[in-house]
């Protein structure tokens, strides 16, 4: 079996940077697509007085995750010697992570371990 498609899911910890490498040599040597994919967790509920605050944080922690995803994206394209993709989603990440590498039927799926 040849792999073509490969998700590998990414937290920013240092197993997870382990893990895109290792995906990034993968797709090189097997000319596969790589797929980032990073999940953010949605913040619990909040009161009402703190929800306008928490918005603000909300978004500005999504806006850093998009450009550190960004960054690890292009480390791993640069790696790779391939194009790379990468998603944000929201949600559980095992479920979210899962999903996405069934619906885009991918091959193969690399995650780092703690």
């Amino acid at each position: 079996m040849i792999w073509k498609k490969i998700c590998c899911a990414v937290d920013f910890s240092e197993p997870s940077w382990l893990a895109m490498e290792q995906a990034a040599d993968l797709a090189r040597q097997l000319r596969a697509e790589l797929t980032l994919v990073h999940v953010r967790v949605p913040p619990p509920p909040a009161a009402s007085d703190v929800l306008v605050a928490s918005r603000g944080v909300a978004a500005a922690e999504a806006q850093e995750r998009e450009e550190t995803l960004e960054v690890w994206r292009a480390d791993a394209q640069a790696r790779a010697g391939l194009p790379v993709r990468a998603r944000v989603l929201l949600g559980d990440p095992a479920t979210e992570v899962g999903r996405f590498a069934r619906d885009e039927d991918c091959d193969v799926l690399v995650v780092g371990t703690h």
